[in-house]
């Protein structure tokens, strides 16, 4: 393109301006380098100590090309998880005393080697798995590269990460099921007390004058859904208590808890949901008013977003639904109770 663009006036572009940079070959010569994340973030890569280093270069690349934007390796944790995984392919290799100088020369036995060793110093199958999972990924992505290099021993070994059948996790529980049962006993509990807190109101004052501020105070909360410092009906309940000696500490909270959820009593709510159903505290924090849908044969399916899971971030859970003490029957009430204490729009 010819000059500098300007409002008014014609674009005019060279027939230079049409031909193709061809891209060139992998910048990285040296096994110590940066990777700029896709999420967000920087990750130092050091290779300096993987011998034979022509394999190391090449595991090098093709850790880049893994995390380039559009690639699989979008997070920088996931780049340093890699990065540190990485080397334990070549200490294998130097531990076997394997005469491997590059990527010709690797083999499938190198790769079932590897998975061996792994069991030999203890690795579980399900953390041996991750382990090998990175190897592999990074292999194929070296035969993709570089197909010529790669033996085709080596390129139906890649089809499958190991021939042993997959072990699922079994994590065990954050909580033991004495610690668990104290926990949903003492959240049900508070939430009790919160819903008959908000349906009976304010207790009223045996003083006539203290009952009689009191009552212009919440009438005002009522109707504007706050009432602040600034209000005369704040400062005449304040001075009806001065005069009888009363503190007053957090008394806008008080006032504001009989007609709104306050913020501490989201913590039971969220301690109860999270026991009855098992999803995460943050999956439970980011449920809307209509998560649930679906309601059939007692049971409701709750719609929730788990942000960790990448690429299939929307789930779905069904749960027990009926009652008040079902998670069906919990949600509804907090979304009741929710639109309810919701001042009204200004």
């Amino acid at each position: 393109m010819r000059g500098r663009p300007r409002k008014g006036h014609r674009v005019a572009f060279s027939r230079d301006d049409g031909v193709l940079v061809s891209d060139d070959a992998d910048p990285i010569t040296g096994l110590r380098f940066k990777i700029t994340a896709q999420n967000g973030g920087e990750v130092l890569v050091d290779f300096t100590a993987l011998r034979p280093r022509r394999l190391a270069l090449a595991v090098a690349r093709a850790l880049r090309h893994l995390a380039a934007p559009g690639e699989p390796l979008g997070a920088r944790s996931t780049v340093k998880a890699y990065a540190a995984t990485l080397p334990r392919f070549f200490a294998y290799l130097m531990e076997a005393g394997e005469p491997v100088g590059g990527t010709e020369m690797l083999r499938a036995r190198h790769v079932d080697g590897f998975e061996a060793w792994l069991e030999s110093v203890g690795l579980t199958r399900v953390h041996l798995f991750t382990v090998l999972l990175k190897v592999v990924g990074v292999l194929r992505q070296i035969a993709v590269d570089s197909p010529d290099e790669v033996s085709s021993d080596l390129d139906d070994r890649l089809r499958y990460v190991s021939a042993k059948p997959f072990e699922r996790s079994r994590p065990r529980d954050a909580h033991s099921p004495f610690i668990a049962r104290q926990l949903r006993d003492a959240a049900r509990g508070d939430v009790a007390v919160i819903i008959r807190r908000l349906h009976q109101g304010p207790p009223a004052e045996p003083d006539p004058g203290l009952q009689s501020a009191n009552v212009a105070a919440h009438a005002v909360i009522a109707e504007h859904g706050i009432l602040t410092v600034h209000d005369p009906a704040w400062m005449q309940l304040y001075r009806a208590r001065w005069r009888r000696s009363m503190t007053s500490p957090q008394l806008s909270q008080q006032l504001h808890g009989f007609h709104h959820l306050t913020a501490a009593d989201v913590v039971p709510f969220l301690v109860l949901l999270s026991l009855e159903t098992g999803l995460e505290i943050e999956c439970c924090k980011g449920l809307t008013v209509d998560c649930l849908r679906n309601a059939s044969g007692g049971t409701v399916e709750v719609a929730y977003l788990k942000r960790r899971a990448r690429g299939a971030e929307h789930k779905t859970i069904r749960v027990r639904d009926g009652g008040p003490a079902t998670p069906g029957g919990l949600i509804r009430q907090l979304a009741q109770l929710d639109c309810h204490s919701s001042p009204p729009p200004s």
